[in-house]
């Protein structure tokens, strides 16, 4: 039986989850197929939670989620925001979808096999709040812990100091457990960082979709002030600004075309260069191996010689093999791709 404490609901949250229920059940019930079913609203609303705990997201490609699983095993594993296993969906024509687990690094004997249930290369107050709010935990794992060394906001973070042209701005406040977290800058010690922290958690609050092509190219380069390339405020715009670019790519021909290539290629390599820390979030890396497929699809497109973009999706195989299975839908989209390259 799948684990659910319902005393975890909110109040809002239940309100909105008993909305939705009767909206979809009237519709069921009027089209006559399920008039003679009538559940009771609290068992709907407790099996709805009890799929969103233990539900595991199906994505039809690297970024489109087309459905939600259970599968027994897997929602029995604990989460870390270090994990040590990666989940993976395979899609199969002739069966349902199915979930593997895949060492992500070396396991030592004994040592407790953890996954992660949501992308973990944001900073630890935003997993801690998404992890509270979508699956009603309070995370203390060592990345989260304020009083451990491995607790590593700062460079998640890479914010700049403003008075220091190259220097490192560190958490001021660890084994204190404030409000807010105090970070200050290694060379000057400046610890007034208020209007930045500001600025970054105005972005955190917006989602894919919610701001035009121009509006992502302004937040981007302002986070860039802000923070080094490295942060994760400023990879994140810079994959959602470049979503954008290859939406439009799509749109155009010709000359237009070309420039707008050129214009994405330029973003990707700008956010590959940076090379942000991928050792222990499993989000990150498979990112980053998207963002290089994407851009050795485009180097591809641009440049006759196809040579670069060979060497890249022989790269990208050779990180992505050992996770996945040599039919999977990310492996055959790579390879696709190379084959194309050496046509």
């Amino acid at each position: 039986e799948y684990i659910f404490n319902s005393n975890d609901i909110s109040n809002e949250k239940e309100i909105h989850t008993r909305a939705t229920l009767t909206i979809a059940m009237g519709m069921l019930q009027s089209s006559g197929r399920f008039s003679h079913y009538n559940p009771r609203m609290e068992y709907l609303v407790e099996m709805v939670h009890r799929i969103k705990v233990n539900g595991f997201s199906i994505y039809a490609n690297d970024t489109q989620v087309c459905g939600v699983g259970l599968y027994g095993t897997p929602s029995f594993m604990n989460h870390s925001c270090r994990p040590n296993a990666l989940r993976i969906c395979r899609l199969q024509k002739s069966s349902p979808p199915s979930m593997h687990i895949t060492a992500f690094r070396d396991i030592l004997p004994g040592e407790e096999i953890c996954i992660s249930y949501m992308d973990t290369s944001c900073p630890s107050h935003m997993r801690l709040e998404n992890l509270e709010k979508d699956y009603y935990f309070v995370c203390n794992c060592e990345a989260c812990d304020t009083n451990s060394d491995q607790q590593d906001d700062s460079i998640t973070m890479a914010l700049r100091c403003p008075n220091c042209s190259s220097s490192s701005v560190i958490r001021a406040d660890k084994g204190l457990a404030p409000r807010r977290p105090v970070y200050e800058c290694s060379e000057c010690h400046n610890t007034n960082f208020e209007s930045a922290l500001l600025q970054l958690r105005d972005f955190e609050k917006t989602e894919n979709g919610d701001l035009s092509l121009s509006e992502l190219q302004i937040t981007y380069r302002r986070l860039q002030k802000i923070c080094y390339n490295t942060s994760w405020y400023v990879q994140e715009a810079g994959h959602r600004l470049l979503e954008e670019h290859l939406e439009k790519l799509a749109e155009l021909a010709g000359d237009f075309e070309q420039q707008k290539a050129r214009e994405a290629l330029k973003l990707a390599q700008e956010l590959l260069d940076a090379k942000p820390q991928l050792v222990h979030s499993t989000g990150a890396f498979l990112n980053h191996q998207h963002l290089r497929h994407k851009a050795a699809k485009l180097l591809l497109f641009l440049d006759p010689d196809p040579r670069r973009s060979i060497q890249e999706l022989q790269g990208i195989l050779t990180s992505l093999t050992p996770l996945y299975s040599e039919d999977h839908t990310v492996i055959a989209q790579v390879k696709a791709t190379l084959a194309s390259a050496m046509m």
